[in-house]
């Protein structure tokens, strides 16, 4: 049954692997861009940038308007009951994510004297003149990413963001470090002429569809009216929980501070952009089977994609928390002494990464006041926990403390999805996911211990492969049913046959 829903659904699969691929490409390509900033700036100059990096990401949350999840919500059940219907919705959410982005900026260059007086960064307004306009670029390439995504076009809503942006940026950087150019104004003039050239992109691609609206026709659309505040408060208390404790340091700490936890923190994006591709394609997936009221399907098909993005993300996490050291040394030595951090955050990944797509099976099946609900759980155990530790453990303290709130919202979202939908990921192959992750870290932290004494390239290169060989034989075993392993091991026979001929 499961195989004709996604047959029915047709280009899901497709989808899914660009989607992978997408957010793969982006994942590395930002990461190596930022470690090359990192060379290319001072420890406090690299803290002011990427404190301005987690403003406009928050800003953006309130400029978008909550358009990420109200298209995917109501864009085809709009082209079901016509053009008209679906041309109100799309220039309704434009509209207001429009609206919301001049008015962020508006009141973020009004209060820029109050901010500025209360954070402990260098030239802030200076900075906030250059980066504030990426909040109304990027809102938009947020706007046409998940109107493309929902009418499944999936190379439109994957290229711009995580190809062209990337690629624009790491360029401008890479010709910035080979001019021999250490200026954080034009590092940051580049970041922003990255979001400006891939919105021109995205509206150039849609023009389309509004040569086909009659403005004069037009009316609002009142439930996204209705929806918007439930999911850009989901989306703006998700953000606050990543947000406000940089925030925090950028109050109690120094910029030298916020460097190095931001450091730690971009390097987890390698772990939780397995989850990100896993929301953005099967969200619509989500919403179609609980529309028609196939539970069965829901539930296995919820059980299946966590259980792969658990491997995948717990694989990745254990990978991040094995070499610590000498991932933080990309940035720098001063980076190296601070790899506690990283761990901690890895870990709160690899729970994020453990209960799948739950926050998303709330949203997408009407159940958005218990996301909120959640979500402002986490914030609040977040700013408190910080508080209470920033001043006590410093960095570590802002650490701890966003790892908690992760895992108290993802526990909580696994209870949630349980309780309401009667749904949950847990079975005998998950359990083995587990054992497998647990076993794995185990058995390669204990051989480095005893017969590794000094972390070298050489060293980390060693404990990678006989974690990952652990890892596989493992979970071969106990991550896998016996369908599954024939499955796999037939695929691999089909192809050692086609490349021995």
């Amino acid at each position: 049954m499961l195989n004709k829903i996604e047959a029915k659904l047709g280009k899901t699969k497709f989808g899914a692997l660009l989607t992978m691929s997408g957010k793969i490409y982006s994942a590395l390509v930002s990461y190596i861009t930022l470690i090359i900033i990192a060379r290319l700036l001072s420890v406090e100059n690299f803290g002011v940038y990427t404190f301005f990096m987690s403003l406009v990401t928050f800003l953006v949350v309130v400029a978008s308007a909550g358009s990420e999840n109200i298209l995917l919500s109501l864009v085809s059940k709009r082209k079901e009951k016509g053009a008209k219907y679906f041309q109100r919705t799309v220039l309704t959410v434009l509209f207001l994510v429009t609206i919301f982005s001049f008015l962020v900026i508006a009141f973020m260059l009004l209060t820029q004297g109050i901010i500025g007086e209360m954070v402990n960064i260098q030239n802030y307004r200076e900075g906030l003149l250059i980066f504030i306009w990426v909040v109304f670029f990027q809102s938009l390439i947020i706007y046409f990413r998940a109107l493309n995504q929902a009418e499944f076009l999936f190379i439109k809503a994957i290229t711009p963001e995580n190809y062209i942006r990337p690629t624009i940026l790491f360029f401008l950087v890479c010709l910035a470090y080979l001019i021999g150019i250490s200026n954080l104004k034009i590092i940051s003039i580049s970041y922003l002429l990255s979001f400006l050239i891939t919105a021109i992109i995205v509206v150039l691609w849609k023009t389309v569809l509004f040569k086909r609206v009659k403005l004069k026709h037009f009316s609002v659309d009142k439930e996204v009216l209705k929806l918007f505040p439930q999911f850009m408060s989901i989306k703006l208390l998700n953000q606050a929980s990543n947000f406000l404790p940089v925030f925090l340091m950028g109050i109690y700490l120094t910029s030298d501070a916020i460097g190095i936890f931001r450091a730690s923190q971009q390097t987890t994006i390698l772990v939780s952009f397995i989850l990100v591709s896993v929301n953005m394609v099967f969200a619509p997936t989500i919403s179609n089977l609980y529309s028609k009221n196939k539970l069965a399907d829901l539930k296995a098909f919820y059980a299946k994609t966590t259980k792969w993005t658990f491997v995948l993300g717990g694989y990745i996490s254990a990978l991040v928390m094995l070499n610590s050291d000498l991932i933080l040394n990309l940035f720098g030595q001063e980076f190296t002494q601070w790899n506690m951090v990283l761990i901690v955050l890895a870990f709160g990944q690899l729970v994020n990464a453990s209960t799948g797509s739950s926050g998303y099976l709330l949203l997408m099946t009407n159940n958005q006041r218990y996301m909120i609900l959640l979500t402002l759980t986490q914030v609040v155990s977040v700013i408190i926990l910080s508080l209470l530790t920033v001043n006590v453990w410093g960095i570590y303290g802002i650490a701890v403390s966003v790892a908690a709130g992760i895992i108290i919202l993802n526990i909580l979202q696994l209870l949630y999805v349980w309780w309401k939908l009667g749904i949950h990921p847990i079975d005998a192959q998950y359990i083995g996911v587990i054992f497998t992750i647990v076993l794995s870290g185990i058995v390669t932290w204990g051989m480095g211990e005893l017969f590794i004494n000094q972390t070298s390239i050489i060293n980390s290169i060693i404990l990678s492969i006989l974690y990952s060989l652990v890892f596989v034989v493992v979970f071969l075993k106990l991550g896998l049913t016996r369908a599954e392993r024939r499955e796999g091991f037939g695929v691999v026979k089909g192809l050692y046959s086609k490349i021995k001929r």
